[in-house]
């Protein structure tokens, strides 16, 4: 797996020491066959954001390459990793 864009955390809930810093990330986006299961319909694109090292996150916003928001929708963390499901956020941050 290919850590070759840049996540950003802003406007977090909880904000730590992670808020601000820029961390390599893997970014899927997801099918419709595997969004639907997941968020309950398909209209916005969904993405699935994994970083290399467990972070606190639980809601909030990524910006990703400083082009791309996503909204942060589901978290599931592992001792050394972070998977993040996130929908297309059109809104400014």
């Amino acid at each position: 797996m290919r850590y070759e864009h840049s996540a950003v955390f802003v406007k977090n809930t909880n904000p730590n020491e992670y808020q601000g810093k820029t961390y390599a990330a893997n970014v899927t986006q997801m099918s419709p066959d595997q969004a639907i299961p997941i968020f309950g319909d398909a209209k916005r694109r969904s993405y699935i954001v994994r970083i290399g090292e467990s972070l606190p996150v639980t809601s909030g916003y990524i910006q990703i390459d400083g082009e791309l928001n996503l909204e942060i929708s589901q978290v599931i963390q592992h001792r050394h990793a972070t998977a993040i499901y996130c929908l297309k956020y059109v809104g400014r941050l």
